[in-house]
């Protein structure tokens, strides 16, 4: 799904408004909860890795039996979007791995928690529903 059909989608359910020049691309209002929502470009045969709470890693690659040929990096930082209230980071496809370093050399799969850094994880609309809810 595209951002632009993931936005559309949001927009029919609930009140949501598009942001710019901000750390979050939409504020989503529920009863009297406002979300700061922060859409991140994943595909299914991405890989996002976690090297701490404020910097991000997706990998572009491809899956080579079981190992990740990484074919280019992108850095995201995330400590403008993790000091926003109620803050949500929105996948538009669920990523191939993610994966969280504990030290230097220790990497754990975090591929199916829904909660990373204490900030909900979500790949669907069906989890902000299950979510907000």
């Amino acid at each position: 799904m595209t951002k632009r059909q993931l936005i559309k989608k949001l927009q029919k359910k609930y009140d949501v408004k598009r942001t710019r020049f901000k750390p979050y691309d939409l504020i989503l209002h529920y009863n009297t909860e406002s979300y700061h929502i922060k859409i991140l470009r994943i595909t299914p045969t991405d890989q996002l890795t976690i090297n701490s709470k404020y910097v991000w890693n997706r990998q572009k690659g491809k899956r080579d039996g079981a190992r990740f040929i990484v074919k280019r990096n992108d850095l995201i930082y995330m400590n403008k979007v993790f000091k926003q209230s109620n803050p949500i980071i929105l996948c538009t496809n669920k990523p191939f791995k993610v994966l969280k370093y504990i030290n230097e050399s220790e990497v754990i799969n975090i591929s199916e928690k829904k909660v990373i850094h204490k900030i909900p994880f979500l790949s669907s609309i069906s989890d902000i529903d299950a979510y907000i809810q």
